[in-house]
């Protein structure tokens, strides 16, 4: 039955979906224009011209309506944003720094260092590469710290200890972002589990979340929105983790 009921709902949003052109579209019968404003690699015209828009090619314009109309499915239909919702308005600072210290609070993760990392190479730019296990990683300026206290430049075999933070409140606007005790893996297959929360709820999920998923060393990534008017949506939080740790959690 609920096979049923999905095929149902996916004819019904493809039937309100109506292309009018390369940079037009139709929902439910209310135009939707495509806004262009990626830098493509591939732009050769003269410099005045760029960003009017005149001389993007066909397959640009088509790849830049694709998306246009599935961000705009993905917050209609799956997020669940609302008409009078879907405003680009956002809180101002001091209110979202406000909802975000009790966010803070909750969140018992704390900040420190992930220790033993080797630099196995330095490139011509300067720029270092840390191994640990079989963790690669570019060592990013003023993230680190050396464990040889007298060492003061990158070096081949040198050991550094990688800043751990708890959090990061300014990664992107609409969002409060909570990082795990222990390194996230970059090469990992990610499983995402998306929430559908209230405001008053996210400070009780941080707390949850941080305290059992450090408590038995899972490393994640989880961000909620960071203000309680921007909870208009169904995908107001969302956990990070490895596929593997997925059914555990």
């Amino acid at each position: 039955m609920d096979g049923k009921r999905y095929k149902k709902q996916i004819r019904e949003i493809i039937s309100g979906i109506e292309v009018t052109s390369l940079s037009t579209y139709k929902v439910n019968g209310e135009e939707q224009y495509v806004q262009y404003q990626i830098p493509y690699s591939t732009y050769s015209e003269d410099f005045k011209s760029f960003g009017s828009n005149v001389n993007q090619d066909t397959n640009q314009k088509k790849t830049t309506l694709v998306q246009a109309i599935t961000n705009t499915i993905y917050s209609r239909y799956y997020c669940g944003i609302e008409e009078g919702d879907l405003s680009n308005k956002i809180p101002s600072k001091t209110e979202r720094d406000s909802f975000m210290e009790s966010l803070s609070l909750a969140n018992s993760t704390s900040s420190g260092y992930d220790f033993n990392w080797t630099i196995y190479n330095v490139d011509q730019k300067g720029n270092a590469f840390v191994r640990k296990n079989d963790e690669l990683r570019w060592l990013q300026p003023n993230t680190y710290k050396f464990q040889n206290p007298n060492q003061k430049t990158v070096a081949v075999n040198a050991k550094v200890n990688i800043n751990r933070n708890k959090e990061n409140k300014t990664l992107q606007p609409v969002f409060y972002h909570v990082y795990s005790e222990l390194m996230f893996p970059q090469e990992i297959e990610i499983a995402r589990l998306y929430w559908n929360i209230k405001p008053e709820g996210a400070s009780q999920l941080i707390k949850l979340i941080s305290t059992n998923l450090n408590q038995y060393k899972i490393p994640f990534q989880f961000k909620c929105l960071n203000h309680p008017e921007l909870y208009v949506r169904t995908d107001a939080a969302v956990l990070y983790l490895d596929k593997k740790h997925a059914q555990i959690v």
